[in-house]
């Protein structure tokens, strides 16, 4: 009652057994250099005092709820219900016994909202949409769209109910399912016109500082203006929130479905290969696990190491002239991303520069 009435936020309260030495110093710096372009040791004041000025931080010395899932060293440990559980089913049941991938998602808020993004990513479909074959492609829904309902169920979720958020793909649709009904009697028609509720009015701040997140009831308006198909489910008997947005089941690919690499390059010199969906997820799965363990690959970048290897595994005798025209970069840049796929031992490469081929590090007997 307290909560809904706007007079208790319990991500300003602390957590047992916690103090500053489970925030994470790495974080907390590139935080400060952001937001205030200067150290934390520039303000005058004591730790203590400059982390509770900001919030990481109650009375007690606790590290606060919201401080704990933006800044903390592994806030799963501390916090293991606040995960959030993904999952990409075959078919369009929640009973499901088939699936083609399911993760627990862990780590900060702004780690986990990048981990969520991921695995939309690697489980969705990308389509030409217009652009040049050589592209990556668009997701075939609206990533504006996901990214603010991602966000808003990892900010806008009822922190006092133990339960993790949801993010269930289905050939035909996906699912974000958040703890916690609307607040203060909020209804769906409501939140669709951009009207908003600050239910954890700190972790939206912190938010609105180390993610794309900006709040102001914008982002419900910005994800139906994409052009998406959305629907929102306002279940106050389970105490739920559930975003879903529609997929175009035509698109969707089955478990017999088949990806062929194939550009106007590639025909001239005969290259025609198909590999199969699954060996795609396995593939930009083992980059992801890479990107994660680096602070040094961009989004673009990680992108361009997940075709790589696709283009190595469809043909493992491709030569770097090779890679370079059908990626339409120069050799240099084809061994660049090479060099890094050896360095990670993701790729190897067996015989000769001419005659010799490459082959993904664990395929090797």
């Amino acid at each position: 009652m307290f909560h809904e009435s706007g007079q208790y936020h319990p991500d300003k309260e602390g957590i047992a057994g916690t103090s500053v030495e489970d925030l994470n110093e790495r974080i907390i710096d590139a935080y400060f250099e952001r937001n205030f372009h200067k150290p934390k040791d520039a303000f005058g004041l004591t730790l203590d005092k400059l982390y509770k000025n900001i919030g990481f931080v109650n009375d007690k010395g606790e590290v606060t709820l919201a401080g704990m899932l933006f800044f903390g060293n592994h806030p799963e440990w501390k916090l293991p219900q606040f995960i959030v559980k993904a999952v990409a089913f075959v078919g369009n049941e929640l009973g499901g016994t088939k699936y083609r991938d399911s993760r627990d998602l862990e780590g900060t808020l702004p780690e986990v909202f990048d981990m969520a993004m991921n695995f939309c990513e690697n489980n969705l479909h990308h389509v030409q949409a217009g652009q040049s074959f050589n592209s990556i492609g668009k997701l075939e829904v609206s990533r504006i769209a996901l990214e603010e309902l991602i966000q808003n169920a990892l900010v806008h979720r009822l922190y006092i109910i133990d339960a993790p958020v949801r993010l269930l793909i289905f050939d035909n649709r996906v699912e974000i399912i958040s703890p916690g009904c609307l607040p203060n009697n909020m209804t769906v028609e409501q939140i669709e016109l951009g009207n908003s509720y600050p239910r954890n009015p700190l972790i939206a701040n912190f938010c609105a500082k180390t993610m794309v997140y900006r709040g102001l009831g914008s982002g419900i308006l910005r994800a139906t203006n994409e052009g998406a198909r959305i629907e929102f489910i306002n279940d106050e008997v389970n105490d739920k929130f559930t975003a879903i947005i529609y997929r175009d089941e035509r698109k969707v690919s089955t478990e017999e479905d088949k990806v062929q690499i194939s550009t106007d390059k590639v025909q001239k010199t005969g290259f025609k290969v198909q590999i199969s969906i699954d060996k795609v997820r396995n593939l930009k799965n083992k980059v992801q696990v890479f990107v994660q363990s680096t602070q040094a690959i961009t989004e673009r970048k990680r992108q361009i190491l997940e075709t790589t290897m696709i283009l190595i595994s469809a043909k493992p005798s491709m030569t770097l002239q090779d890679l370079a025209k059908q990626m339409g970069v120069s050799l240099r840049s084809a061994k660049e991303y090479v060099d890094t796929l050896q360095k990670a031992n993701l790729i190897v490469r067996e015989g000769s520069k001419k005659v010799g081929s490459w082959h993904i590090a664990e395929d090797i007997n």
